[in-house]
């Protein structure tokens, strides 16, 4: 990321604790998000016809139906982040700042002198449709292929019951094989005002990837964008699910809206383990 944007974004977290402030850059149009001091959001939310077009390109079938944004800055925008373009090469503007974990569905490949940019498709309903840019393509460099191939789970009947266990208390979750603990690891669940519903609940549906948006009516008005909320799994019809968390660390204490955060990693070992019909049990 530009250092110009480094040096705005110091600017604004020295105004509060929760603090979301719009500038430019360039044609381009962005909003931080600051929380506790620290940048947790960062989106492009307009930009100039001149800066952003929605190239007319043929793309052809990817070998994956989605990537993981790998090698790429961290939760808090540290490091160099993965940079997606309007079209496919370095040529063209660009449109969104990756952190690493994220995981994105692909709906073609483009090869540009000897590399392939995947772009990216959001499949979903989304809730504020405007505030995504147009078009988004990925370099290969930057990615970890995954197919729906290697996802696809059945149950064996003869296996113990998988179950996961969550407890509020402790931010903990565990998963098991029956007696056997199959993984423990440190979580964030919903904050005081959105706290995680207590109960016991079977997951109905996975996705690998999901876009995130606020505010969500009655429960925050805080707005943000998160395109490629890794390994999700729906365990209320309510909304809250199972998912990992890209752009906060404080995993072992409360920070979401609800939702069960995990690492990126945890996640995808959870994900890949717990098959539908999981039990899932949430104790305080």
């Amino acid at each position: 990321m530009p250092l110009v944007l480094y040096v705005l974004i110091a600017l604004v977290a020295s105004l509060g604790a929760l603090f979301a402030h719009t500038f430019s850059y360039g044609d381009v149009v962005l909003r931080a998000t600051i929380v506790d001091d620290v940048l947790e959001y960062i989106h492009i939310i307009e930009a100039s016809e001149s800066s952003i077009e929605d190239p007319v390109v043929t793309v052809d079938p990817s070998t994956f139906d989605f990537i993981e944004i790998v090698n790429s800055c961290g939760a808090h925008f540290e490091g160099g982040c993965v940079r997606a373009r309007s079209g496919p090469g370095e040529k063209y503007p660009i449109t969104y700042y990756f952190r690493e974990g994220i995981v994105l569905a692909v709906g073609g490949a483009v090869e540009v002198d000897g590399q392939f940019w995947y772009k990216i498709v959001f499949k979903e309903e989304l809730r504020y449709p405007s505030r995504v840019m147009p078009s988004m393509y990925v370099a290969g460099q930057h990615v970890r292929g995954i197919t729906n191939a290697e996802l696809q789970q059945v149950a064996d009947p003869h296996m113990p019951e998988k179950v996961i266990r969550v407890s509020i208390s402790e931010q903990r979750l565990r998963a098991y094989d029956g007696d056997v603990l199959y993984m423990e690891v440190p979580i964030s669940t919903g904050l005081a005002l959105s706290p995680t519903t207590l109960g016991t609940f079977t997951i109905f549906k996975k996705m690998p990837s999901r876009y995130m948006q606020g505010p969500l009516k009655g429960v925050t008005e805080d707005e943000w964008d998160l395109p490629g909320v890794p390994w999700n799994l729906y365990f209320s019809h309510e909304g809250e699910v199972i998912h990992g968390a890209y752009w906060h660390t404080k995993f072992g204490r409360r920070a979401s809206h609800g939702c069960i955060n995990l690492t990126p990693k945890d996640a995808e070992q959870l994900y890949r383990w717990a098959h539908l019909a999981t039990k899932v049990v949430i104790t305080q």
